[in-house]
């Protein structure tokens, strides 16, 4: 796409200055003639196809059909065109994603299970015992790494300050360091697998090192690791990688250990890295572990996953139709609350004198229906139309 903002810039340029240089060769004239070279669909298809040839790459049919407006456009229209391709090379800059949708620009590129699509990622907080959604949102983020914090912040927003020991069950999705940190200092019973323990969820098999990350005890009180051959890995260096640091610990007498190799590589000694929330990810991997903690992710199938079921199948929701952040997330808005509405239908029994007595957002009345003790997040990647 951004070969394409190319291709139309080229091409919008040169009819740019031969418009310049018909005005001042011709002119007052009406402002909207088109050059000689470019004044029928034939000419500017043979124009793109010269374009084609000499870069070697093929104009997509989108870009074509937007030259060709732009050639036949009023002024009005013209200017229209040039909005669109300026908010593109500025999406592009903004998203560091190779190409954008000239439909929705605001739209990303992400993996939606074995293919890329133009996406928006939809997120969704729901209570446990009554389905209702609790808090919802709809980012151009590709990844769930940072949306943990923003959902428990709408939640406490709706419904006023969590519990200490809510339990919290999110995927492997959101399993970074600052989640676990900021979970452990809400008092949140928060139930996040690495992606060893979600494969193994899944019933993959996963093969590990015997020299893996893992193995290595951390011992939190003096900051350090012990590898299994019983070397101490102290604190040693620091540096920034993607605006956070990130410290090194090496110092085992790796010279003389029989399995150096295996371990470090020949010749070369144990280095590991970790960001700082060594403790966190390790206390939260020993719960994930335990028979309790397997029980609650599993859980989430009762919790989250019925819900985007629901949205699918029964609500026909599975693209969107609008466009732009904001025009997603306002039909988002509207599907979770036809979603809750009819929950709410459902436990009051489908008694119609009784929706009077209801005041106040559909939300808040999850502090009615549910005791607010389990908590499921969860996201999906809803496509976008480009018609």
């Amino acid at each position: 796409m951004f070969y394409c903002s190319q291709i139309l810039s080229h091409v919008f340029t040169d009819i740019a200055l031969v418009d310049e240089e018909e005005d001042r060769l011709y002119g007052d004239k009406r402002g909207d003639e088109l050059p000689p070279e470019l004044d029928s669909p034939e000419k500017i298809r043979k124009k793109l196809q010269e374009l084609e040839e000499a870069s070697g790459k093929r104009v997509k049919r989108a870009t074509k059909h937007l030259i060709e407006q732009y050639a036949h456009g009023d002024a009005r229209q013209k200017e229209k065109i040039l909005e669109k391709l300026d908010k593109a090379e500025e999406e592009i800059t903004k998203s560091e994603q190779r190409a954008v949708s000239l439909s929705d620009p605001e739209a990303r590129f992400m993996g939606n299970k074995n293919h890329m699509e133009l996406s928006y990622n939809a997120q969704i907080t729901v209570d446990h015992d009554s389905g209702i959604i609790l808090a919802n949102y709809v980012t151009q983020e590709c990844t769930d790494r940072h949306q943990l914090q923003l959902q428990l912040e709408l939640v406490e927003k709706n419904l006023g300050a969590l519990p200490e020991g809510t339990k919290v069950s999110m995927n492997n999705g959101y399993f970074i360091g600052a989640n676990l940190w900021y979970l452990e200092q809400k008092a949140l019973d928060g139930y996040i697998p690495n992606s060893k323990q979600a494969q193994e969820q899944k019933g993959k098999k996963v093969e590990e090192g015997q020299y893996s990350q893992d193995k290595f005890v951390y011992d939190e009180d003096k900051d350090h690791f012990i590898c299994p051959a019983g070397g101490q890995l102290t604190r040693k260096g620091e540096y920034m990688y993607d605006d956070k640091p990130l410290y090194t610990y090496y110092g085992a007498n790796c010279n003389e250990c029989p399995f150096r190799a295996e371990c470090a590589g020949k010749k070369r000694i144990r280095v590991i890295t970790s960001d700082g929330y060594e403790a966190e990810r390790r206390r939260m991997a020993a719960k994930m572990r335990s028979d309790l903690g397997k029980e609650e992710y599993r859980n989430r199938k009762e919790t989250v996953e019925w819900v985007f079921g629901n949205m699918k199948q029964n609500m026909k929701f599975r693209a969107f139709l609008t466009r732009s952040t904001k025009g997603a997330r306002m039909e988002h808005n509207l599907v979770c609350t036809g979603h809750n509405l009819k929950i709410v239908w459902g436990k009051l029994g489908r008694n119609v004198p009784a929706l009077g007595k209801i005041s106040g957002s559909i939300v808040n009345l999850a502090s009615q229906v549910c005791g607010l003790t389990r908590l499921s997040y969860s996201r999906d990647l809803l496509v976008c139309s480009q018609d």
